[in-house]
């Protein structure tokens, strides 16, 4: 039986292709001249879908190596196994970290207290669980790490330039950690999930970074949220991957694997 591997990151990245025209309207619908004409910005999406599973090198991205950063140093500090690939270390009033030739300062007020919030959490847990959706003849496996774990609830860490209520309603992070935690049998219950959004903005004279912190908290519903996950992925992502798989654009089957 074939299994297809898929993350709530390449759910995604697949909802904001078929969301295209309500994107573009969103950033371009008023503008006389648009940066992007919508059919370039529909094939920008699709594109974006088509690397990520052909894992197409990336170009540098700065935030997302901020966020990163932060990430790690607040998860070393509660107990998590260092990652390699970030270099940090507190100097005075700050915490400074590199990655991907990217360095940052950080309050350390602000990590310290990320830390003293985070600290009794599981850090990174990799989250998995496969399954057998009726009326058709695979498998899916749905994973991804959930940056901290409470007995009750999953908290994800994100920084942002400019924070609006709702940023993240429509992550599929938080119907996809807490169905798969229960499911999998890693928490008896999940009763929220909750983003905690840094916006972060830098001293003009220091260049230290600060945040203003908000939470964006969603009650679960596990029953609802694995019937939306499990009618997303058969009636879009899958039939659509297959229709690419078959016109030859994915050139590596990076999510797809065969069993028994």
């Amino acid at each position: 039986m074939k299994t297809y591997r898929i993350s709530p990151s390449l759910m995604n990245t697949f909802s904001d292709y078929l969301n295209a025209e309500e994107l573009w309207l969103k950033f371009w619908g008023n503008a006389d001249s648009p940066a992007k004409s919508l059919d370039e910005f529909t094939a920008e999406k699709k594109q974006n879908v088509i690397d990520y599973i052909n894992r197409a090198p990336q170009p540098l991205n700065e935030a997302a190596d901020r966020g990163t950063c932060l990430n790690e140093i607040v998860d070393c500090l509660i107990g998590s196994t260092p990652n390699s690939s970030v270099v940090w270390d507190k100097d005075g009033g700050k915490y400074w970290a590199e990655r991907n030739g990217f360095h940052f300062d950080f309050d350390a007020t602000l990590v310290e207290e990320l830390e003293l919030q985070f600290k009794d959490a599981i850090p990174q847990y990799h989250l998995r669980h496969v399954y057998t959706p009726r009326g058709v003849d695979y498998a899916i496996e749905l994973h991804g790490y959930a940056d901290y774990i409470f007995p009750t609830m999953i908290w994800d860490l994100k920084t942002t330039n400019k924070y609006e209520g709702e940023k993240y309603a429509n992550n599929w992070q938080r119907l996809v950690y807490p169905v798969v935690a229960v499911d999998a049998e890693d928490m008896i219950k999940c009763e929220r999930f909750v983003f905690h959004a840094v916006e972060m903005f830098s001293n003009k004279l220091s260049g230290v970074l600060h945040g203003r912190r908000w939470n964006e908290v969603y009650d679960c519903n596990i029953d609802d949220a694995r019937s939306k996950i499990m009618e997303f992925l058969t009636s879009a992502f899958v039939p659509q991957f297959d229709k690419w798989l078959q016109e030859g654009l994915l050139t590596e089957q990076t999510i797809l694997s065969d069993g028994n």
